[in-house]
Order: C-alpha cells, then structure tokens, then sequence
C-alpha cells in the first residue's frame, strides 16, 4: 500500500480480527439519569499464538445506540479508559488505544480499545478480578457475568443457524449477538 491510498479501517480490522481468538465476554450497561440505560455487549480477545509479540487483550463494545445522546453517553465513558485511566488502576497495563467506534450505522456502536500488556498471565483470573473491577471504577459501567468462550462454543458451532432465535426478525444487532454468542 502506498502512502497516497486511503486506509481502509474496517478491513484493518477484520484482519485484526483473524489473528486474534475469542476469549469471554459479557454484558454491560450504562445507567444515564433521566434517559434509558445503555446495555450492549462486550468482547475479549487475544492474539492467537504465534501472530503478535505484544501482550494485549481487545475489548470490543458493541451496543444500540438509538440517539446521538446515547452514542455521546457511551464514548464519553469509555474514553476513561484511554490515557493514563486504565494503567492508573492496573500495573500491568502499559498502555490503552482506543480506537474510533465505528460508524457501521446510526443505531450501531462498535469501538475496540486495546489494552497492552506486560503481565503474561492475562486469563480468567486477570480479567475477573483486576481487569473488570478497574473497568467499572473508571467508566461507571455495570457488568455482568462473564462468559467464557470456551464454555459456548461447542453449543454455538452446533447451533442451526436458520432456525436460531438470534435471527429472528426485529431484533437489534446487540439482540442477534447475545444470541449468537450465548448459543
């Protein structure tokens, strides 16, 4: 690619996507005074084995987002995370990049923040006990259970795809992907 062409940022992604493996996630949400709490879904991943050198884990927040209040609401909470925020509260983390939440559609958002590393244990124990609690402290977000991916996936593989209730007309994104993961 030379310098002059465009960057296309959902292709990054996708290729970032394809060297990273599915570790957990969970649900979130934000309560806003005075409007409906923001509820989505929240990805983690790592790099599989052999792709990257870096120690980092990928959260990836996905949510509906049906006014521009609402999208404002989310951003401006996860933005607590970028800078010095996370590594404030986690000594093992030397830096967070926040990518920009993309713009797939109006209703939709989708925004990927990595966390880099110099812990190499970054398992269940890390991220229940000192990733999510310094996440919540920072964002204000409340979260729920954690899911491990390695507990669903053999449900979700087995699972009929057109007969899943995850597609079922007039669900939302967020609806069709808590449906997909949890199988």
């Amino acid at each position: 690619m030379s310098k002059d062409e465009p960057i296309d940022i959902k292709r990054e992604l996708v290729d970032l996507f394809d060297h990273e493996e599915m570790m957990a996630f969970f649900e979130f949400s934000l309560l806003r005074q005075g409007n409906e709490p923001i509820t989505g879904l929240c990805k983690i991943s790592r790099p599989k084995k052999g792709h990257s050198k870096l120690k980092y884990l990928s959260l990836t927040f996905m949510t509906d987002t049906p006014d521009d209040e609402s999208r404002r609401s989310i951003d401006r909470a996860l933005n607590t995370m970028d800078g010095p925020g996370l590594p404030s509260y986690l000594e093992e983390v030397t830096e967070v990049v926040g990518n920009p939440a993309l713009r797939a559609s109006r209703e939709n958002y989708i925004r990927q923040i990595d966390v880099l590393l110099e812990a190499s244990d970054t398992g269940q124990n890390f991220i229940t006990k000192r990733l999510l609690p310094a996440i919540r402290n920072l964002t204000h977000l409340r979260t729920g259970e954690v899911t491990w991916w390695e507990t669903v996936a053999p449900a979700v593989a087995a699972a009929s795809r057109p007969s899943s209730p995850a597609e079922a007309p007039g669900h939302s994104l967020l609806e069709r992907l808590i449906g997909f993961f949890k199988g």
